[in-house]
């Protein structure tokens, strides 16, 4: 028994048979993949590898993949290896090029409000009966684009195994479709499978959100054992029925009272992980970050999700600004118009308007054109009109309203303002 070459050799069923480049030739042992290579690599529609043979053949199984080539009756074929090779190592298989078949695109997007594409999501395509066909992975537009068999509707059934690291599929990751053939007005097979990337570790629980993040040195080394306490906010209210004075924000989560802060310390890498109610606001003390030894207590707010950046929590700031309407027409002469702003903060906690001017500033480009003020009381900004002409209204956030970061945060997003003067 020794390693032996084996040549893949995959041609198209033309009468006179042309080599196909560009097939993935994946080689499985027993359903546990060994190695792959494309075939035209060197020669044309040839890929070789080096398996290991005996005189009692040795099987494996070889999977065919390329874009808008059929392989049949399916892409996955039994071969056997022999050392010393008898019969020859040498495989051929015919593809036929184009379509044997029905267009279908499996098609990943992200669960944003606004979907984007996901690249690099992997399609493992099986029979109802379970037996593998293919696989691919979608390409920049979020797609992979395949042939299969369909019927007339409700269609042919397979089964769809998915994978993306650091992401989970929304629905799971095996689902099915149905491939219809013919499709009949408005029908498609264009199949949508959503995802959601975890960019940061979670919670399932729907009423807690994750905390995690690391704390250094300012040399850059972890802190081991950093303890950091998170106490409730208690509440003294003027009015209530009865009963204790309010324990925090929130006071019980689901039938539980919330009645001890929770400490939790660092490990040997700095990093901590915490569930706390979502909505909630806690006092929270670093050790080693009080000033002169004084028990020094920063307020924090919970957002509801399932899971965020410690740093968010601890140096928020505002993220991002939107203008309703986003284009405003004001008159000449010291006419005045009024527009909505709606501020989101890093950590997602409300910013009351009538405080956002102690966050953000607004320049007009042209304040011979118009000019721009912030009213508090209203908390809307105001757009007064000078001279006719157009310009736009630029905002940014003020300085000392950010803490200090190694890379600094992020650009505020926000689209100008455009005003029109007439």
């Amino acid at each position: 028994m020794g390693s032996v070459l084996v040549k893949i050799t995959t041609t198209d069923d033309a009468p006179v048979p042309v080599p196909i480049d560009g097939v993935r030739v994946s080689i499985y042992d027993g359903g546990i993949f060994l190695l792959e290579g494309y075939t035209g690599s060197v020669t044309p529609g040839e890929v070789e590898f080096m398996l290991d043979g005996d005189v009692t053949p040795t099987p494996y199984e070889v999977r065919l993949y390329k874009a808008g080539v059929s392989f049949f009756p399916q892409p996955e074929y039994p071969i056997a290896v022999t050392d010393p090779p008898s019969p020859s190592n040498e495989f051929t298989f015919v593809g036929h090029v184009g379509m044997l078949g029905i267009h279908v695109v499996l098609s990943s997007k992200t669960d944003d409000t606004t979907p984007v594409p996901v690249q690099g999501v992997r399609f493992k395509l099986y029979t109802a009966a379970d037996t593998y066909l293919m696989e691919g992975d979608s390409d920049a537009s979020g797609n992979l684009d395949i042939v299969l068999q369909g019927s007339a509707d409700p269609g042919t059934e397979y089964i769809v195994r998915l994978a993306k690291p650091s992401a989970v599929i929304v629905g799971g990751a095996v689902q099915k479709i149905s491939v219809i053939d013919p499709l009949a007005v408005g029908q498609t097979n264009v199949f949508d499978f959503v995802v959601h990337h975890l960019l940061l570790p979670e919670t399932s629980d729907p009423q807690m959100c994750r905390l995690s993040g690391s704390f250094v040195d300012a040399a850059l080394r972890p802190i081991k054992d950093l303890e950091i306490t998170f106490y409730p906010r208690e509440g003294f209210p003027s009015v209530r029925l009865s009963g204790l004075h309010f324990l925090g924000e929130p006071s019980a989560v689901r039938d539980m009272v919330l009645g001890r802060e929770v400490t939790v310390k660092t490990d040997k890498n700095g990093y901590i992980e915490v569930d706390l109610p979502r909505f909630g606001v806690f006092d929270i003390s670093v050790q080693g970050l009080q000033i002169h030894g004084l028990w020094t207590l920063s307020e924090v707010y919970i957002p509801d999700l399932a899971g965020i950046d410690l740093m968010e929590l601890l140096f928020p700031y505002v993220s991002n600004i939107v203008y309703s309407p986003t284009s405003v027409a004001v008159a000449a002469g010291g006419n005045t118009v009024q527009v909505d702003v709606t501020p989101t903060a890093s950590n997602f906690q409300l910013i009351g308007n009538n405080n956002l001017g102690a966050f953000i500033e607004w320049v007009s480009e042209d304040t011979a054109i118009a000019q721009v003020a912030w009213d508090g009381s209203l908390g809307k900004l105001l757009i007064t009109g000078m001279a006719a002409g157009t310009t736009t209204v630029n905002a940014s956030r003020r300085i000392g309203t950010v803490a200090p970061r190694r890379p600094p945060v992020p650009d505020i997003v926000v689209t100008p303002l455009t005003v029109v003067v007439s």
